[in-house]
């Protein structure tokens, strides 16, 4: 018994230390909603997860902090709250596979990131699920085309050594 009091101190202190080392600090929209709910460690650096809200009070964001840098899997929402995006963030960069989805929840997208940048897009698709051309893209350089929900082809970004060089707009 006396064991088990012991292992609840313990319990209870590293839960008072721990509270001690980081606090939230609540930002609020005009009309008093809660925008987003930030964690910072001792140092007033971010450091835990951030919370941000839509105006209607939805979650729009989730992600994590260590020690300042966005380290984890971040995730973004609709205003309807289904999925946006998806993927890990590695000190700030976007990396390995992302997912982004549309509002119905359907799959939009899979690119494949390293160190930040784009170096494959893979499973382009319509709103409605039909398979898309993604465009010539591989290792970075190449372009990527961007459409409309109903599938129809608007925008072409072209990349060089994953990094965007321009952007065109298609009539």
């Amino acid at each position: 018994m006396r064991n088990y009091i012991t292992i609840i101190i313990f319990i209870l202190i590293g839960n008072i230390v721990k509270a001690q080392t980081h606090y939230e600090e609540v930002l609020r929209f005009n009309n008093g909603r809660i925008k987003s709910i930030v964690t910072y460690n001792a140092q007033n650096i971010k450091d835990g997860e951030t919370i941000n809200y839509h105006l209607d009070g939805a979650v729009q964001s989730i992600v994590p902090y260590i020690n300042g840098a966005i380290n984890g899997i971040i995730e973004t929402y609709h205003p309807n709250t289904r999925l946006e995006s998806k993927g890990m963030m590695v000190n700030d960069l976007q990396e390995g596979v992302f997912e982004y989805f549309y509002k119905n929840g359907n799959p939009k997208a899979r690119i494949l990131y390293i160190n930040g940048k784009p170096n494959k897009i893979a499973n382009c698709y319509d709103r409605k699920g039909n398979i898309l051309y993604c465009g010539p893209f591989n290792m970075g350089n190449g372009e990527i085309y961007i459409y409309t929900e109903e599938g129809k082809l608007f925008q072409k970004d072209y990349f060089k050594n994953g990094e965007l060089i321009k952007s065109e707009t298609v009539n």
